[in-house]
């Protein structure tokens, strides 16, 4: 099995770089049917979904628009709990369908805490699409995540796109704390 190392911690390959490319490819033609038509407004949230959000909308057959927020609550391995807006949209939403594009779903309160913001600017409709989620971990159970492209254990993971402390998301695979 595949191993990196990173601040002091070993990390073993949950996903490759090529299984990563089917699931993205999968979730991108079931979007390809929901949305035809709609051109939705695509939200990618920064700064970890942006590798996955960049190959999945390449995928994408019908016109959207793409922006990208910036929320904040981890810090290390652990959510802190406060969700801060680094950078939010800058369109408006009023009747039109959004698809959030996440890296993964842990808890569930950062984007639960999103979800219901914008929907106080009375969009058509809200849908999630994240590449991860951890369902044992997911504190607001009615969070509903309609494109997940893979449910995975409560273990910290770290590439493409997810990181510890800023460092490991340049890695094409995706890696997870191996339990010592």
């Amino acid at each position: 099995m595949k191993s990196v190392s990173l601040n002091g911690k070993i990390f073993e390959e949950l996903l490759s770089g090529d299984e990563i490319q089917v699931i993205v490819k999968s979730l991108a033609t079931k979007i390809n049917k929901d949305y035809a038509g709609l051109n939705p407004i695509v939200v990618a949230v920064l700064d970890g979904a942006f590798m996955f959000a960049a190959d999945l909308v390449r995928h994408f057959n019908f016109e959207h628009q793409f922006r990208f927020v910036k929320l904040s609550s981890y810090k290390g391995m652990e959510s802190s709990g406060e969700i801060t807006h680094l950078l939010d949209l800058d369109i408006n939403i009023s009747d039109r369908n959004i698809l959030i594009v996440e890296d993964i779903v842990d808890t569930g309160v950062t984007l639960h805490h999103y979800q219901r913001k914008l929907s106080a600017q009375a969009p058509k409709n809200i849908e999630i699409c994240s590449l991860l989620m951890k369902p044992n971990s997911l504190q607001h159970k009615d969070l509903a995540v309609k494109y997940c492209g893979q449910d995975i254990a409560d273990e910290f993971v770290i590439g493409y796109g997810l990181d510890w402390d800023y460092q490991g998301r340049h890695l094409p695979a995706i890696y997870q704390l191996r339990k010592d």
